[in-house]
């Protein structure tokens, strides 16, 4: 049966295999670690890169990946200041809080630094052949867990909520990266190019199994 990557891309970025033949206690989940450098995207992106590759050579190629979609705005990007601006693309735009942490904030710095860490595993993914979607974490929330948006909710409680889900189904995941990795995973069932995919396994099989039995007569 389909083994699903599940990837929450970021500094720590972390992974799931979910194999859907067996029970979700057995996914394996892990972070892949790099040694980041402050506002050195394109060399932390680089260090990413290489260890998805690692990882999938040594856990073998997933039939299927899912990664949590980096932002398409700056976090916190109602906030204006115009007397607090960064350069971006030649243009000076209003800085969001956590810039000055060079990309591990919630600011325009974290939102480069999470779209270029995606995009680093897009490619290895590409590389290796291997399909995959993007999921907004609402998206893969409502699937997993029923609903993608709660009232009052910050990214905290967000994080225990999925390490409860964990705990409930008896997933091991010791940190907050590796247990949203595993519901990321998990919601890769939900995807349209996997669902078609299981359809065009399902209908060779069924080809396969006509074209044996009319031997068999």
């Amino acid at each position: 049966m389909p083994v699903i990557l599940g990837l929450d891309p970021s500094q720590k970025t972390g992974w799931a295999f979910y194999d859907t033949s067996v029970n979700l206690s057995a996914i394996k989940s892990g972070v892949l670690k790099i040694s980041a450098v402050k506002g050195e995207f394109e060399g932390n992106a680089g260090q990413l890169g290489k260890a998805l590759a690692k990882l999938i050579k040594e856990h073998g190629k997933p039939d299927f990946a899912v990664i949590e979609q980096a932002p398409r705005r700056p976090y916190g990007g109602d906030k204006q200041d115009d007397k607090n601006t960064v350069k971006f693309m030649g243009d000076e735009m209003p800085a969001q809080e956590g810039d000055e942490q060079g990309g591990s904030g919630p600011g325009l710095q974290g939102t480069l630094s999470t779209n270029q860490m995606a995009a680093a595993l897009c490619a290895i993914l590409g590389a290796y052949g291997i399909p995959f979607e993007t999921m907004t974490d609402s998206k893969w929330r409502k699937h997993s867990y029923g609903f993608g948006k709660r009232a009052g909710w910050t990214r905290p409680d967000w994080k225990r909520h999925a390490r409860a889900q964990c705990a409930q189904v008896r997933i091991t995941a010791t940190n907050d990266d590796m247990a949203e990795a595993c519901w990321i995973a998990f919601a890769g069932k939900s995807c349209e190019k996997f669902r078609w995919m299981e359809n065009q396994a399902a209908a060779g099989s069924q080809e396969f199994r006509m074209m044996k039995s009319g031997r068999a007569a």
